[in-house]
């Protein structure tokens, strides 16, 4: 009997390790969407917090010429407000799998990578709501709105709003 028990213990322990509620300690994924590729790291922080850092790829096109790829790099801080609620029901939180709330920050250079257009460097502020789920194993998916301000240098600031749906692989 104490055999057994402790059988199923350990195998309790094995499939549920990552169902603690709290953020990963060292997560890196590569995404893709409609509009770009990007590879990024997480690292938690504290139980629902985590540090983003991110670089990829953002076209911008240019009416009668064409498009060009610029790199964008960001970090954010996130808030996964509610991975404990996810894990008290059962449900899967690895891979960070939770809502989240950030603020991020990005500069995209002037130069593109992909041809010889350049264009204003900039810095973006910008507050964003989402989701992320699992599709498996390795295979996840976010959603996600955000809206804020964005500064090209030596130019002007504008408004920025970002719609996104990416897929994604974790490592």
């Amino acid at each position: 009997m104490k055999k057994l028990t402790l059988l199923i213990g350990l195998a309790s322990t094995l499939c549920f390790g990552q169902e603690g509620g709290k953020v990963e300690p060292t997560a890196y994924n590569v995404q893709i969407g409609f509009v770009g590729a990007w590879v990024n790291t997480e690292i938690g922080l504290a139980d629902q917090l985590a540090l983003r850092t991110e670089l990829g790829t953002m076209p911008k096109w240019y009416v009668g010429t064409g498009t060009a790829w610029f790199l964008d790099a960001s970090v954010e801080p996130r808030y996964y407000y509610n991975i404990k609620k996810r894990a008290e029901k059962g449900r899967d939180t690895s891979s960070n799998a939770a809502n989240f709330l950030t603020v991020g920050i990005s500069y995209r250079p002037e130069k593109s990578f992909s041809s010889n257009y350049t264009d204003y460097s900039s810095i973006s502020i910008v507050p964003k709501w989402g989701i992320r789920r699992n599709l498996g194993n390795n295979l996840h998916y976010e959603v996600g709105a955000r809206l804020g301000f964005r500064h090209e240098f030596n130019n002007r600031n504008y408004g920025e709003i970002d719609l996104h749906l990416r897929l994604g692989y974790s490592f």
